[in-house]
This record gives structure tokens, sequence and C-alpha cells, in this order.
């Protein structure tokens, strides 16, 4: 399957292996990538990889082919001008043969004996190669091992190499906070809770059962918080961190009611900025972009619940870099689609379910429901599906009403309040 590849058998003319003397062996070992699973990294920015072998005895020579998307990822040279860098399996002496990557097609080849002349050839646990990419363009792509061949001192011998996983790369776009750059889309009144259950569009009724969240992380999450006119203006400005002064937005004043929470969360890196220098702090926040958010921050989309199968209506809406956050959230009842069955990723989120998705974090679910009412009121809750959430939200110092005694939970939250909402969570969770 190798083009333009020699076989490792031609490879090794260049030196006699070593004659066998007793039954052959043959090994079955694995081949993986480093850092396994799922990498994230921003259009611009270099990412290292490694190719490992595990457990390997006497290894004479390799012969690599892995594919990546040349739409997605550009191969940077590691070392001398070349693709590749050999790995600490190969000694000083070591003996290249190909290294070479079709940029076109997305293909890198190299091949090379350890050593040379022969002596034992490598054992053990080390790597391969090294290699380095440009994020190009945002996307998903999977580094994999096409074809390998493991050659053994001894002559006779076999090596069979399989690859553990495949390396999925997503890559984000630089602006915002890992999301798209576009824009949401307007207002659409459709609004889903998060957590079980499903909120018709454009209604304010409670969409049936809203179930408790699965083992969520506690303590992580953003959004919702007070608009300029909002009591919620006191949103806990200063922090034990200080405000990271060094970080300025031209349209971000340190007059603005946010810019301390801002700061915080741009110099923990939850939260980024524009290419143009803006934070556009009034702009709204998709549900797709606050899946990110919240699993940036709860940490969840890094694990294997980020793989679930989404079977929502629209999940071909579901741009790539939010897919795992997305799934994980879904999986763990956080965030959940609406009656027609529909994530609607585009749409903006509202303040009411940033609430629930708060109390969910925290794993408050059950206390929200055994709330008396009457504790905390706002103007325009009555018959709210998140009434209960809201009212612990607030009691939690989480969010703040407005002025005029409201919560506008069909209000859309602004990046902004966002910032201020994850600030308060932190702080709660003691996390700042």
């Amino acid at each position: 399957m190798l083009v333009c590849m020699l076989s490792l058998a031609n490879f090794f003319v260049y030196s006699p292996l070593v004659k066998a003397e007793e039954a052959n062996v043959q090994q079955e070992v694995y081949l993986s990538f480093d850092p396994s699973g799922l990498k994230s990294v921003e259009v611009g920015k270099e990412i290292g990889l490694s190719l490992l072998v595990e457990n390997v005895r006497q290894l004479a020579g390799v012969g690599l082919e892995i594919k990546y998307d040349p739409g997605v990822l550009e191969c940077l040279p590691v070392k001398q001008e070349q693709p590749l860098e050999p790995g600490e399996v190969f000694k000083q002496n070591y003996f290249p043969v190909k290294n070479e990557v079709d940029a076109k097609n997305g293909i890198l080849r190299f091949a090379a004996l350890v050593e040379l002349p022969f002596k034992d050839g490598f054992s053990g646990t080390g790597t391969l190669v090294k290699m380095k990419f440009k994020a190009v363009k945002p996307g998903d792509t999977v580094l994999s091992v096409t074809d390998n061949e493991l050659e053994p001192v001894k002559e006779g011998d076999k090596i069979n190499g399989k690859v553990k996983e495949e390396l999925k790369v997503e890559v984000i776009p630089l602006a915002e906070e890992g999301t798209p750059t576009v824009s949401p889309s307007p207002a659409t009144g459709q609004e889903s809770p998060g957590g079980g259950g499903s909120l018709p569009a454009g209604t304010g009724t409670q969409p049936g059962n809203v179930t408790g969240t699965t083992g969520t992380t506690p303590g992580q999450s953003p959004i919702s918080q007070p608009k300029k006119d909002e009591t919620g203006k006191k949103a806990e400005t200063g922090s034990k961190t200080g405000v990271p002064e060094q970080v300025y937005f031209s349209d971000l004043l340190p007059t603005h009611w946010a810019f301390q929470e801002v700061n915080i969360l741009v110099k923990k890196g939850f939260v980024k900025g524009y290419q143009d220098g803006t934070f556009k702090p009034q702009q709204n926040i998709s549900r797709q972009e606050f899946a990110v958010l919240i699993g940036r921050i709860a940490s969840f989309e890094s694990k294997a619940i980020s793989n679930y199968s989404l079977s929502y209506k629209d999940a071909d809406q579901i741009v790539g870099w939010a897919r795992p956050s997305v799934a994980a959230a879904t999986y763990l009842k956080i965030l959940q689609g609406d009656a027609e069955g529909k994530f609607n990723p585009q749409a903006p989120i509202s303040r009411a379910e940033i609430a629930a998705v708060l109390i969910r974090l925290i794993n408050k679910e059950k206390e929200a429901t055994q709330l008396q009412p009457g504790e905390i009121l706002f103007s325009d809750l009555k018959n709210h599906w998140a009434k209960e959430y809201i009212l612990l939200a607030k009691k939690l110092q989480l969010v703040n009403g407005f002025a005029d005694g409201s919560f506008k939970p069909q209000g859309q939250a602004s990046r902004a309040e966002v910032a201020a909402m994850l600030v308060r969570l932190l702080k709660y969770r003691q996390l700042i």
C-alpha cells in the first residue's frame, strides 16, 4: 500500500541481518501517538507530535507512512529541513533511507535503520519519529499510520506493529474563546433548557421533566449576569488574582463593569478576544459556544464522553470544534435539545438556560427543586420552567436581576455577562 516507498527488505540490503540460530520469534507491538486521544490547537499555532513504539525487542529498522489532512494542517520541518525527526529509537550511527512529505496529499514517509553497522538494534519503549504541524484552517483531522514495517535484528523473526489509536486533531479559530469567528445567529426565540427535558421554541413554559445532572464536574461554568442596568453590577469586582492590567481590548475599557472579570478569565486562558483587538462584550453567545466554554472550565470535554454519539436532528450543524463539548454536555444532561429533537447550535443561549446549567454544574439541582418559591422573587418568573434554578442561583449569588426587579429569563446573555458569571462561579467553588 505504500506509494513511492521502498520495502524495508530492500533497506536492509545495506546491512546484513543477524542469522537466526534458534527458533524464530514473532512480536506483537503497539505504535501510539503522543499526545494521544483528542488534541485541540488554534489556527496559526504549531503543534508537536511524536509516534512511539512500545515494548519492542531488537528492532533493526522502521518504515512508516503517516496520513493527515493538508487542508487543516501544514507539516513543518522539524530538524535540518526534514519533515520528521528520528527519535531515541535511532542511535547516532543510524542510517536514513527516506524522510519526505507529500504536502499536496498529506502523507509523511519515513524509513531508516536503527544503526549501521549492525549490532543489537533497539529494545524497549521509545520515540520513533517527531513531527510538527501548523494549524492552517478550522476543522477536524485524524493522524493515522496507514502503513508500518518493523524489521527485527534476527533474520526470520517478525515484528507486527499495531496502532493503538488514531490521533484526532481539532483546529479551532483564533478569535473568541475557541469558537467561531462568525457572530452568533440573531435571536430566534428558540430556547432549550439545559438538562433533561426540552423547551418548545419561542415559549417560556416548563418543558416537562427537567432531570438532574448525572455526575457533572462541579464548580465550573460560564454565563448570565447583569447588563448595564442590572443590579448585578456588583458582579464581584476584584479577585484574589488581582486585575491583570496588561490585558486590554479596544472596546473594553477599565471603566466597563465587567473589565476585571474578563481580564481574570483571559489571564486563565478560558476566554480570548478577537484578532482585531476587540472583545465584543455586548455580543451574544450561541449554544454551541456556551458548550465549549463550560467544557473548557469543567474539563469534561477531554473525557471519553466527548465521543458520545449525538442524535439531534440538526447534529450536522454543530461545528467540529464544538462537537466534543456538546456531546459531553448532552451525555451529562447539562445541555439538551428542544421538543423537536434539535440542539439549535447557533441560537443565542438565554439567561434562564444559563442559570439552570450553573446549578447543574455544582450539583445543586435537587436543592433547587426543594426551594421555597417565596424566598427570592423576580417579577417575571411566574410559571417559568427555570424559576427554581434562577432563584437558587440568585440565593447563591451566582446571578443578579435588573434594577426594575425583573430577571429577563428569555433575554440573551452577552460575552460580558458570561465572563462575570464565570468569575462568580469560580469564586463560589473557591477556585480563585
